[in-house]
Protein backbone atom coordinates (compact mmCIF):
# COMPACT_ATOMS: atom_id res chain seq x y z
CA UNK A 1 0.00 0.00 0.00
CA UNK A 2 0.86 3.97 -0.11
CA UNK A 3 0.09 6.64 1.56
CA UNK A 4 0.08 10.25 1.26
CA UNK A 5 -2.01 13.28 0.41
CA UNK A 6 -3.81 13.46 -3.25
CA UNK A 7 -3.20 17.49 -4.69
CA UNK A 8 -7.35 17.20 -4.61
CA UNK A 9 -6.84 17.39 -0.34
CA UNK A 10 -3.75 19.40 -0.23
CA UNK A 11 -5.55 21.91 1.27
CA UNK A 12 -5.50 19.61 4.39
CA UNK A 13 -1.81 19.09 4.91
CA UNK A 14 -0.49 20.03 7.78
CA UNK A 15 2.25 18.65 10.51
CA UNK A 16 -0.43 16.82 12.40
CA UNK A 17 -1.30 14.89 8.81
CA UNK A 18 2.00 14.43 8.01
CA UNK A 19 3.16 12.79 11.01
CA UNK A 20 0.06 10.55 10.48
CA UNK A 21 0.88 9.43 6.93
CA UNK A 22 4.38 8.47 8.51
CA UNK A 23 2.63 6.61 11.19
CA UNK A 24 0.47 4.35 8.59
CA UNK A 25 4.03 3.74 7.02
CA UNK A 26 5.56 1.63 9.09
CA UNK A 27 3.12 -0.59 8.57
CA UNK A 28 4.99 -3.57 6.82
CA UNK A 29 2.79 -3.72 3.54
CA UNK A 30 3.14 0.47 2.94
CA UNK A 31 6.14 0.54 0.57
CA UNK A 32 5.53 4.12 -1.51
CA UNK A 33 4.56 7.50 -0.65
CA UNK A 34 1.76 8.73 -2.75
CA UNK A 35 -0.23 9.68 -4.45
CA UNK A 36 0.94 13.56 -4.35
CA UNK A 37 1.21 16.01 -7.02
CA UNK A 38 -0.22 18.37 -8.81
CA UNK A 39 -3.63 18.74 -10.27
CA UNK A 40 -4.57 21.85 -12.57
CA UNK A 41 -7.70 20.51 -14.01
CA UNK A 42 -9.62 20.61 -11.24
CA UNK A 43 -7.72 22.91 -8.43
CA UNK A 44 -9.59 21.17 -5.95
CA UNK A 45 -7.05 23.22 -3.70
CA UNK A 46 -5.23 26.49 -4.80
CA UNK A 47 -2.36 25.80 -6.89
CA UNK A 48 0.19 27.51 -4.52
CA UNK A 49 -1.33 25.25 -1.60
CA UNK A 50 -0.85 21.99 -4.24
CA UNK A 51 2.55 22.88 -5.18
CA UNK A 52 4.03 23.63 -1.44
CA UNK A 53 2.67 20.30 -0.54
CA UNK A 54 4.04 18.51 -3.11
CA UNK A 55 7.09 19.29 -2.39
CA UNK A 56 6.81 18.65 1.50
CA UNK A 57 5.71 15.03 0.62
CA UNK A 58 8.81 14.92 -1.86
CA UNK A 59 11.01 15.72 1.08
CA UNK A 60 9.44 13.44 3.53
CA UNK A 61 9.19 10.43 1.24
CA UNK A 62 13.10 10.98 0.36
CA UNK A 63 14.02 11.32 3.38
CA UNK A 64 12.47 8.16 4.24
CA UNK A 65 14.24 6.64 1.31
CA UNK A 66 10.15 5.50 0.12
CA UNK A 67 9.79 5.65 -3.65
CA UNK A 68 6.99 8.44 -4.53
CA UNK A 69 3.39 8.20 -6.29
CA UNK A 70 2.82 11.15 -8.39
CA UNK A 71 -0.43 12.13 -9.91
CA UNK A 72 -0.35 14.96 -12.29
CA UNK A 73 -2.82 16.47 -14.39
CA UNK A 74 -2.65 19.29 -16.80
CA UNK A 75 0.55 20.76 -14.86
CA UNK A 76 3.37 19.26 -16.68
CA UNK A 77 5.60 22.36 -16.87
CA UNK A 78 5.22 22.90 -13.36
CA UNK A 79 5.61 19.08 -12.03
CA UNK A 80 9.05 18.84 -13.88
CA UNK A 81 9.99 21.95 -12.45
CA UNK A 82 9.36 20.55 -8.89
CA UNK A 83 11.18 17.31 -9.59
CA UNK A 84 14.21 18.79 -11.13
CA UNK A 85 14.90 20.90 -7.77
CA UNK A 86 13.73 19.12 -5.50
CA UNK A 87 13.82 14.95 -5.95
CA UNK A 88 17.04 13.14 -6.05
CA UNK A 89 17.74 11.55 -9.81
CA UNK A 90 17.88 8.38 -8.54
CA UNK A 91 14.62 8.09 -6.23
CA UNK A 92 12.38 5.63 -7.32
CA UNK A 93 8.99 7.10 -8.98
CA UNK A 94 5.73 5.63 -9.85
CA UNK A 95 3.92 8.24 -12.39
CA UNK A 96 0.49 7.87 -11.89
CA UNK A 97 -2.42 7.17 -14.46
CA UNK A 98 -0.43 8.85 -17.24
CA UNK A 99 -2.49 10.89 -19.79
CA UNK A 100 0.22 13.54 -20.88
CA UNK A 101 2.29 14.49 -24.07
CA UNK A 102 5.67 12.85 -25.47
CA UNK A 103 7.70 15.01 -25.26
CA UNK A 104 6.77 15.45 -20.83
CA UNK A 105 7.67 11.63 -20.78
CA UNK A 106 10.50 12.01 -22.73
CA UNK A 107 11.74 14.42 -20.38
CA UNK A 108 10.72 12.44 -17.11
CA UNK A 109 12.41 9.26 -18.13
CA UNK A 110 15.61 10.49 -19.29
CA UNK A 111 15.98 12.61 -16.04
CA UNK A 112 14.80 10.25 -13.76
CA UNK A 113 16.17 7.22 -14.73
CA UNK A 114 13.96 5.37 -11.56
CA UNK A 115 10.88 6.74 -12.82
CA UNK A 116 8.34 4.22 -14.66
CA UNK A 117 5.33 5.73 -15.80
CA UNK A 118 1.85 4.02 -15.29
CA UNK A 119 -0.95 2.98 -17.95
CA UNK A 120 -4.16 2.80 -17.13
CA UNK A 121 -7.67 1.54 -19.44
CA UNK A 122 -7.48 5.04 -20.81
CA UNK A 123 -5.16 3.51 -23.08
CA UNK A 124 -8.01 1.26 -24.76
CA UNK A 125 -10.41 4.52 -25.21
CA UNK A 126 -11.36 5.76 -29.18
CA UNK A 127 -10.26 9.01 -28.71
CA UNK A 128 -6.97 8.56 -26.49
CA UNK A 129 -4.82 8.30 -29.79
CA UNK A 130 -1.79 11.40 -28.06
CA UNK A 131 -1.48 8.35 -25.38
CA UNK A 132 -1.25 5.60 -27.64
CA UNK A 133 1.40 6.92 -29.66
CA UNK A 134 2.76 7.92 -26.49
CA UNK A 135 3.17 4.35 -25.02
CA UNK A 136 4.13 2.71 -28.32
CA UNK A 137 7.03 6.07 -29.65
CA UNK A 138 7.95 7.04 -26.77
CA UNK A 139 7.71 4.99 -23.20
CA UNK A 140 9.92 1.88 -23.27
CA UNK A 141 8.44 -1.37 -22.34
CA UNK A 142 11.15 -1.59 -19.70
CA UNK A 143 10.22 1.65 -18.08
CA UNK A 144 6.32 1.08 -17.67
CA UNK A 145 3.94 0.19 -15.31
CA UNK A 146 0.43 -1.30 -15.26
CA UNK A 147 -3.02 0.08 -13.15
CA UNK A 148 -6.37 0.58 -13.30
CA UNK A 149 -6.81 3.51 -11.06
CA UNK A 150 -10.05 1.61 -9.97
CA UNK A 151 -13.36 2.63 -9.73
CA UNK A 152 -11.99 4.52 -12.61
CA UNK A 153 -10.83 4.65 -16.03
CA UNK A 154 -12.46 0.47 -17.19
CA UNK A 155 -11.38 -0.53 -20.72
CA UNK A 156 -13.45 -0.68 -22.99
CA UNK A 157 -14.64 -4.14 -23.71
CA UNK A 158 -12.68 -5.48 -27.40
CA UNK A 159 -14.96 -5.14 -30.03
CA UNK A 160 -17.24 -3.56 -28.17
CA UNK A 161 -17.57 -0.03 -30.26
CA UNK A 162 -16.93 3.35 -28.51
CA UNK A 163 -17.85 5.29 -25.59
CA UNK A 164 -18.79 4.46 -22.13
CA UNK A 165 -21.67 2.72 -22.96
CA UNK A 166 -19.47 0.24 -23.89
CA UNK A 167 -17.27 0.35 -20.57
CA UNK A 168 -18.22 -2.06 -17.41
CA UNK A 169 -19.14 0.44 -14.78
CA UNK A 170 -16.69 -0.52 -12.08
CA UNK A 171 -12.89 -0.94 -12.71
CA UNK A 172 -11.07 -3.27 -10.75
CA UNK A 173 -7.21 -5.20 -10.97
CA UNK A 174 -9.09 -7.94 -13.27
CA UNK A 175 -9.14 -5.69 -16.14
CA UNK A 176 -5.17 -5.35 -16.07
CA UNK A 177 -4.63 -8.02 -19.02
CA UNK A 178 -6.61 -6.23 -20.95
CA UNK A 179 -4.59 -2.78 -20.44
CA UNK A 180 -1.65 -5.51 -20.77
CA UNK A 181 -3.09 -6.80 -23.95
CA UNK A 182 -3.64 -3.29 -25.27
CA UNK A 183 0.02 -2.27 -24.86
CA UNK A 184 1.03 -5.94 -26.45
CA UNK A 185 -0.55 -4.41 -29.38
CA UNK A 186 0.89 -1.24 -29.79
CA UNK A 187 4.08 -2.49 -29.25
CA UNK A 188 4.07 -5.84 -31.67
CA UNK A 189 5.40 -8.25 -28.93
CA UNK A 190 4.05 -10.85 -26.92
CA UNK A 191 1.66 -10.60 -24.05
CA UNK A 192 3.79 -12.20 -22.08
CA UNK A 193 6.64 -10.03 -22.39
CA UNK A 194 4.41 -7.30 -21.22
CA UNK A 195 3.52 -9.15 -17.91
CA UNK A 196 6.85 -10.62 -17.53
CA UNK A 197 8.83 -6.63 -17.98
CA UNK A 198 5.96 -5.13 -15.86
CA UNK A 199 6.29 -7.62 -13.24
CA UNK A 200 9.99 -6.65 -13.22
CA UNK A 201 9.54 -3.47 -13.10
CA UNK A 202 8.42 -3.46 -9.78
CA UNK A 203 11.04 -4.95 -8.32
Amino acid sequence: GAFGIHPHNAKYYDEKIEQRIIECLQHPKAIAWGECGLDFQKNNSPQEVQITAFIQQILRATEMGLPIVIHSRNAEEETLRILREFLPKEHRVHLHCFNDSGEYAAALLSEFPNLYIGITGTVTFPDAKRLRDVVRDVIPLSRLLLETDAPYLTPVEPGAGSGKKHRPPMNHPGYIPDIAAAIATLKSVPLEDVFLQTRQNTT
